[in-house]
């Protein structure tokens, strides 16, 4: 390595540890020249919108500031304008959101930004650009101007991409245009405030290695099925709310392939269990580490067991599997069922769970022996919530204080505990109980 690299690795070493804001990096720059282009190279390298590009680089005469927020321009755009935008943007390599911000950001209007891509002589406005959100750069009011400018951003240079679906006729189109031009990225959080289902969108990211699809955006199978064949991914969130039992059968389309063969983390918000269990019970990670699982509408103690089973069925998610949660989120006029230790039976070989969460899946009923049985199944338990589903009557609970402290004493690192209903005092008077009134909850 020659002197000139060394010193510019060495200095942006220095200046990663330097603490403060943009202005502590600012004085680092002006100390001495060695210094000035690695610390420039640093300022610039993440942005939370383009408004400082244009309003620090094209002159100001050039542009305005509407309603404290937008940027417009007020007049042509001459070549000499953009000298110093083309010097400073291909060192832009994030635009994401900031922790550290000190002002309210300015934005270039959708209008500002359509003419800086019509008078930008080069290819790429950030050429550079390996992070992405794009909901940091404008609010395109038709999407036909939103794409051909999110396309100059696009390059294969991207790693991580936040995208905002706009309003499309198509999003399954849309979407599939969008990913061929960074066809390595690794990172696609994606959101939509308008419904929108993806079906085949996803077979250009083969090295995806966090996959997330919220707020109205809704999977089918064969979106799935996608995702199922990437060697890679590691971490998934997939929405599938607006498939029921009917409509969503996941069965993968290569079987001689193993199907999510690098997952360690999946979070699913589907309105049935079915869905859900038909999706894990296909995982062939041997490294699968945490189950979330969201359920809206319905779970009977029938699915909650085949779920459960499917888990316990697979050679290596005992062994591997440390965080799991099941919630519902149950909607009035639901009934209510009763939940004993051998509805989670299937769970009890799992060693080294060190997270349960079952919320709102029923009444539960527990005794001191159920207790200290799950106590000496799950010896490294550090969060243990049961939450019952709120029921008009309930009778009262069969766990004493001596039973909770049998199953501290099995869970040394036992730091959180919800039993989600009232536990009787061991020493009550006769005809009389003492209660908690309330969730029990342990904190060491």
């Amino acid at each position: 390595m020659d002197t000139c690299s060394l010193n510019y690795d060495v200095i942006m070493n220095i200046l990663d540890n330097v603490e403060g804001t943009s202005a502590s990096l600012l004085s680092f720059a002006l100390t001495c020249r060695a210094f000035l282009e690695p610390a420039l190279d640093l300022l610039w390298s993440s942005q939370s919108s383009l408004g400082d590009l244009i309003m620090r680089t094209v002159p100001q005469d050039a542009w305005y500031v509407k309603d404290d927020y937008w940027i417009h321009f007020q007049r042509d755009l001459r070549p000499s304008d953009l000298e110093r935008l083309l010097v400073y943007s291909p060192k832009i390599k994030r635009i994401e959101h900031l922790e550290r911000k000190t002002f309210p950001d300015h934005h270039p209007h959708w209008s500002t930004l359509l003419v800086l891509l019509t008078a930008c002589p080069a290819p790429s406005l950030i050429p550079n650009l390996s992070v992405l959100d794009s909901s940091l750069i404008a609010r395109f009011e038709r999407s036909d101007c939103f794409f051909p400018f999110l396309c100059t951003l696009l390059t294969p240079r991207i790693r991580r991409l936040s995208l905002e679906l706009p309003l499309v006729d198509d999003a399954d189109i849309f979407l599939d245009s969008v990913l061929r031009h960074c066809p390595d990225c690794e990172v696609l959080v994606l959101s939509s405030t308008h419904p929108a289902t993806l079906t085949r969108s996803l077979r250009h990211v083969p090295h995806l290695r966090t996959f997330c699809a919220d707020g109205a955006i809704c999977l089918a199978p064969d979106a799935v099925n996608c995702l199922a064949s990437v060697r890679r991914l590691e971490d998934v969130t997939l929405n599938l709310a607006g498939h029921n039992d009917t409509t969503f059968t996941f069965s993968p389309e290569r079987q001689e392939r193993p199907t999510f063969p690098s997952l360690k983390r999946i979070t699913i918000h589907s309105d049935t269990a079915d869905a859900c269990t038909s999706i894990i019970g296909t995982i062939s990670s041997p490294d699968f580490e945490q189950v979330a699982v969201t359920i809206r509408h319905h779970i009977s103690p029938f699915s909650l067991h085949d779920l459960l089973e499917i888990l316990h069925s697979s050679p290596s998610h005992p062994s591997c599997l440390y965080s799991l949660s099941i919630c519902l989120t149950k909607p009035p006029g639901l009934t209510y069922h009763s939940l004993t230790l051998s509805n989670i039976a299937p769970l009890l070989s799992f060693r080294r769970l060190r997270s349960l969460t079952l919320e709102n899946l029923g009444v539960m009923e527990l005794d001191d022996a159920a207790v200290t049985e799950i106590g000496e199944a799950w010896p490294s338990m550090e969060q243990l919530v049961l939450v019952s589903t709120p029921c008009p009557v309930r009778e009262p609970s069969q766990i004493s204080f001596k039973g909770i402290i049998a199953l501290v004493n099995r869970c040394p690192n036992l730091r959180a505990l919800s039993l989600g209903y009232d536990t009787i005092m061991a020493t009550k008077a006769p005809g009389q109980s003492r209660r908690n009134n309330g969730a029990t909850m342990i904190k060491g």
